[in-house]
């Protein structure tokens, strides 16, 4: 027997860095090892110039969708989901010194990784506590009352394609509660040459699917039903409801998440390549 599933999806290609929930509470993410970096002199205005997308803070890896620029005496930028901008000017040695007038804006988000309210709140206050700033090679550091903001330039953080892409879930959000994925074989999604296949734990899916632009449509989705005990079959469900109720699945970097019409989300990471 097979279940039977038609859902349309939408996936918006925005601009995730493994399969280890990161920001996740029950798993810090993994401290960055790295040699001490020589001081170097102050920067020169233009090398400020362009969009930077964070990717440690205060020695951690950080979650994609940190940006920042310059323009005209202001920095903008996303904090993952809000928006913030603050005045800023050089000081007589070349240092940034920010504004008083700076905000964040504060919408609501939902279906975004674990852990991005966290860092969202952190970097502002980091930004916030900036003493100085560097260049190191193609890296821009701010060093900060809690740490250094280490940012890389736009462009050098690849989004990997959605399509030919083996994508593996790490948690599931839903009902309120978030739960890490744990089942006898991996949860994974894979989009290759109009066709859908993967594996919900235990039972196995296959499909078809088109690819126009950056929107996704799913065709019928077949899902074998063979038990695998009492937990991993109730986890199933719990996925197979998510998919009944998707509406719209977003790519970053390395990453992957799912939001449904409950405002549920699965979250997922390209899964290491074969050795």
């Amino acid at each position: 027997m097979v279940k039977h599933l038609w859902i349309g999806v939408v996936v918006v290609a925005v601009a995730l860095v493994g399969c280890e929930p990161k920001g996740d509470k029950a798993s810090p993410p993994a401290k960055v090892e790295r040699a001490p970096t020589p001081e170097a002199p102050p920067s020169d205005p233009a090398d400020l110039e362009g969009t930077w997308h964070l990717v440690e803070m205060g020695g951690q890896e950080a979650l994609p969708g940190t940006t920042l620029s310059f323009d005209s005496g202001v920095i903008r930028g996303s904090a993952i989901c809000n928006t913030y901008n603050v005045s800023y000017t050089l000081s007589s040695d070349g240092q940034l010194v920010l504004g008083q007038d700076g905000g964040l804006t504060e919408i609501a988000c939902v279906g975004l990784p674990p852990g991005w309210y966290e860092q969202e709140i952190g970097y502002w206050r980091q930004l916030n506590g900036l003493q100085a700033h560097r260049r190191d090679g193609e890296r821009l550091i701010l060093s900060t009352a809690q740490g250094e903001l280490v940012f890389v330039p736009e462009g050098s953080v690849a989004t990997l394609p959605l399509e030919g892409t083996q994508w593996q879930a790490y948690s599931l959000y839903q009902g309120g509660g978030e739960s890490t994925i744990a089942t006898p074989q991996p949860v994974h999604l894979t989009f290759a040459e109009g066709q859908a296949t993967g594996s919900l734990g235990c039972n196995h899916l296959s499909g078809t699917y088109t690819l126009e632009g950056e929107s996704l449509k799913l065709g019928e989705l077949s899902l074998t039903e063979r038990s695998c005990g009492s937990e991993a079959d109730a986890l199933e469900a719990q996925l197979w409801s998510f998919l009944r109720a998707l509406k719209d699945t977003r790519v970053k970097y390395d990453r992957m998440w799912m939001n449904s019409n409950d405002n549920d989300a699965l979250y997922f990471c390209a899964a290491p390549a074969a050795p």
